[in-house]
């Protein structure tokens, strides 16, 4: 595979999969080897979306949960799931660590990786996104939802104390109708 990665005339920007482009996939299948490989290659945009607006930044914090290794039912908030998710941690390092990606494109609902990652309670992703300079941890949706607010509404505990840990996210950020986090959790 590196020997076709490397290969000029191989087809980088369209996999044969319609509007899925090889690095979409990489990002997608968190194989961070693919990734940072294909990144280097000027022909690839590494922000192009899939049908559903998703960018391979999105999927990347999204995923990395219930598809990999664990059974579908499983809990992203159970203890030491968080190992399970170190391949799409990497990946999201790579693309964190290359200014053309953007951090803050959204998916058609308005949704950028932050949100993404906050509502499916991907705590390992969550993680690097937090200790990443480019990313606000209190950007809020269209409706003033928080990454924190996100997380409240969707019970995931973990990502929460994380949330309420990092030095800068502000708790007590409300809503377009000007409920708080808490406020958010307790309806």
């Amino acid at each position: 595979m590196e020997v076709m990665l490397h290969d000029p005339a191989v087809d980088v920007v369209d996999g044969g999969r319609p509007g899925v482009s090889p690095f979409f996939a990489a990002c997608s299948e968190g194989n961070p080897r693919v990734v940072a490989i294909l990144a280097k290659d000027p022909r690839v945009d590494v922000n192009k979306p899939d049908r559903d607006g998703n960018t391979p930044f999105c999927v990347a914090a999204r995923k990395g949960h219930a598809e990999v290794g664990a059974p579908k039912h499983a809990s992203v908030d159970a203890p030491g799931s968080d190992g399970t998710h170190a391949l799409f941690a990497q990946v999201l390092r790579l693309l964190l660590q290359d200014e053309r990606v953007d951090p803050a494109c959204c998916n058609k609902r308005g949704f950028t990786g932050l949100f993404l990652a906050a509502y499916h309670g991907n705590y390992s992703a969550m993680r690097v996104l937090l200790a990443s300079d480019r990313i606000d941890a209190n950007a809020q949706l269209d409706n003033g939802y928080s990454a924190l607010a996100v997380a409240a509404q969707e019970s995931h505990v973990r990502v929460l104390k994380l949330l309420c840990e990092t030095p800068g996210v502000d708790v007590n950020i409300t809503t377009k109708n000007g409920a708080t986090p808490l406020y958010v959790v307790v309806p």
